[in-house]
């Protein structure tokens, strides 16, 4: 099974309109859950998952039930860096927690969680073949990208002071974006050893309100990024792409 995990009902809306064979099932009880079949793969999509504390628990939940291939996190994530520009489509190269501080325990660095990575590195072949899936399935800018994840929404440079250092945020000075939700799905990924991306568009840019005219640009690049995540199931149906990391 491939996870497709959004924060809205927009996040996912595409690969809703695709799937065959489609069916809804309740998890645990409140978050609805619709499964079904893309290229003869079996895929659930899930929505309504705010915070990396929930995104955590349910991509846990959901590794452990099914056997689950892959994880892709869709939906809508800030500019922190100017060469990320609105509108654009951002991949996740490294995925990183934005707001811990547990650095008096062992030698636990900030935004680390003790004795687990403090950078979660996408599995190349998944993020490659999402990449060329961009770039021969749609005309977007894409960048490959830092995900930054917290369980606050980012709105102005100031709120970033506990991570940024001069001119950079978590040791990078570029390519950074923020989202709520990539890290918890990234930490349950890495310990149940299953792929996770993140392939967003970018619906704001820190500091800057977002206006109805960019979430309307935001919603076309849903259309893009389901065409290419769409592509790259069928690239790992056919190539078996995604391997043991």
């Amino acid at each position: 099974m491939i996870l497709i995990i959004g924060s809205s009902h927009d996040d996912i809306i595409y690969f809703e309109s695709i799937i065959k064979n489609k069916k809804e099932e309740l998890i645990l009880n409140k978050y609805q859950a619709v499964s079904g079949t893309v290229f003869n793969q079996e895929i659930m999509l899930l929505h309504d998952v705010h915070s990396s504390y929930l995104s955590s628990s349910l991509a846990t939940y959901l590794m452990q039930k099914y056997f689950v291939l892959l994880v892709f996190v869709v939906g809508k994530c800030t500019s922190a860096s100017s060469d990320v520009r609105l509108g654009d489509i951002a991949i996740s190269r490294r995925i990183m927690f934005g707001d811990i501080n547990l650095t008096d325990v062992g030698n636990t660095q900030l935004c680390q969680i003790p004795a687990l990575p403090r950078v979660y590195d996408v599995q190349q072949d998944v993020m490659q073949t999402l990449s060329k899936a961009l770039s021969n399935r749609t005309y977007s800018r894409y960048v490959e990208a830092n995900f930054i994840s917290a369980n606050v929404h980012f709105k102005n440079p100031e709120d970033l002071q506990f991570i940024k250092e001069g001119d950079t945020i978590l040791g990078f000075n570029s390519s950074v974006v923020l989202d709520s939700e990539t890290g918890g799905i990234a930490l349950a990924g890495y310990l149940a050893n299953i792929p996770v991306i993140a392939v967003k568009a970018v619906g704001s840019v820190l500091g800057k309100k977002p206006t109805t005219d960019d979430y309307l640009l935001v919603l076309k690049q849903y259309a893009s990024i389901g065409r290419a995540i769409v592509s790259t199931i069928g690239e790992f149906s056919r190539n078996d792409v995604i391997r043991e990391q």
